[in-house]
């Protein structure tokens, strides 16, 4: 987890987080990796980005709408000028993007949407 307060950025760890959600704000405790910094009040607002999950070298694609008609299992890989069904396996996603575990390799070109292609 990252804590930026300021204009830098510090290690932290998750102490409490509130179970509600209010104008689509969670409110949560965090701790401080090491020293905080000299002018932190308490109770005093920081921006925290919590990190869930990273992974190197994951080839992620633009998520479209041939992701939701196949649901996430199908993919339409361009071979030469025609776009042929082929199975797929996807692992996380997010709003924009999806993650392509099996069956597709780097620089091969997919359709996600329509007539939007992308290359991989």
């Amino acid at each position: 987890m990252e804590i930026t307060y300021g204009n830098a950025r510090y290690p932290g760890s998750i102490a409490a987080i509130s179970p509600e959600v209010r104008n689509g704000q969670v409110t949560g405790r965090v701790r401080f990796k090491g020293e905080p910094p000299a002018d932190l009040r308490q109770n005093q607002r920081v921006s925290v980005r919590v990190v869930l999950e990273e992974k190197a070298d994951a080839l992620m694609v633009d998520r479209g709408a041939s992701y939701e008609t196949g649901g996430g299992r199908i993919a339409y890989v361009m071979d030469g000028q025609v776009a042929r069904r082929q199975p797929i396996r996807t692992g996380s996603t997010s709003l924009g993007k999806v993650e392509i575990v099996e069956v597709l390799t780097e620089g091969q070109s997919i359709v996600i949407s329509g007539s939007v292609l992308i290359r991989s």
